[in-house]
């Protein structure tokens, strides 16, 4: 079986040990669509955990105030059974207890991942019902020191776009962060190797650009990113120099907040520059 290069590694690992001391593992810094290299594929963060579980025999439940709780079910590996009672609107506190008072019952070792925990526990505390944050504090707390929990072999794992979390959570033991953030070198290589090899839709680069060279160049760009300038090359355009840096400048801007203009030229420093 191939190798997990890069962040899928590390997520494995840290899900590993997780598995050892019943830890809650929260990833952040992750985007919802960005893939990652595991197992000689092309994963989302969900996905990957849903490999993850799968090889240890667990069945996965993923939560959203969006979708409610669903299976997340990776091939060849144990079916999850979906809890009643929760629907899209339900408190994530309520939604919690059902999903906990199930797993519970069932007995089953399961996989919970708790999607956009950054909306569910937000670091403000504003905002909707979000004074129930404190009470899912509590919920969450629990589970790391409550000895029929930790026996029965349950996971939880929190997943979250940026890293304002609420600290209550993240200072607690028990309760591990990791940041996944962007690709580095070895797995953008891998990334653009997988994307080139692909036989449904191949990345086709210009002439004389490397993938070498092409994982380079993509530097500060998502997996995501790179997939989406692969399903726009072809033998009549493939991919080139320039399609990549302008992908990157629409990068820069998204994650600048369109506060920063992205020059090709010198700057005029009497409309480019301010705060001098």
């Amino acid at each position: 079986m191939a190798a997990a290069i890069g962040r899928a590694a590390d997520a494995r690992g840290t899900l590993d040990m997780a598995h050892c001391d019943s830890s809650i593992v929260n990833f952040v810094g992750i985007g919802t669509s960005d893939l990652l290299v595991d197992e000689g594929t092309l994963r989302d963060a969900e996905s990957t955990i849903a490999a993850w579980a799968a090889s240890a025999g667990m069945p996965t439940l993923v939560y959203s105030e969006a979708q409610g709780v669903r299976a997340k079910n990776a091939p060849n590996g144990p079916r999850a059974r979906v809890p009643s009672g929760i629907d899209v609107g339900t408190p994530p506190s309520i939604a919690l207890d059902i999903m906990f008072d199930s797993l519970q019952r069932d007995g089953t070792p399961t996989t919970l991942v708790l999607q956009f925990a950054e909306g569910q526990l937000p670091q403000d505390h504003g905002g909707g019902y979000r004074g129930d944050a404190a009470r899912i504090v509590e919920q969450l707390a629990l589970r790391t020191t409550d000895p029929v929990w930790r026996g029965a072999g349950h996971r939880i794992v929190l997943v979250a776009r940026t890293e304002n979390l609420d600290s209550r959570l993240t200072r607690l033991p028990g309760f591990s962060v990791v940041a996944l953030g962007l690709p580095g070198p070895e797995e953008r290589q891998a990334a653009f190797e997988l994307m080139r090899a692909s036989q449904r839709h191949p990345l086709v680069l210009e002439e004389g650009l490397t993938v070498e060279q092409a994982a380079r160049l993509a530097g500060g760009l998502t997996n995501d990113d790179a997939s989406r300038l692969r399903y726009r090359s072809s033998a009549q355009r493939p991919l080139g120099v320039g399609d990549i840096l302008e992908r990157k400048k629409h990068a820069i801007r998204q994650m600048a907040g369109n506060t920063l203009v992205v020059l090709d030229d010198p700057p005029n420093l009497e409309t480019d520059v301010a705060g001098l």
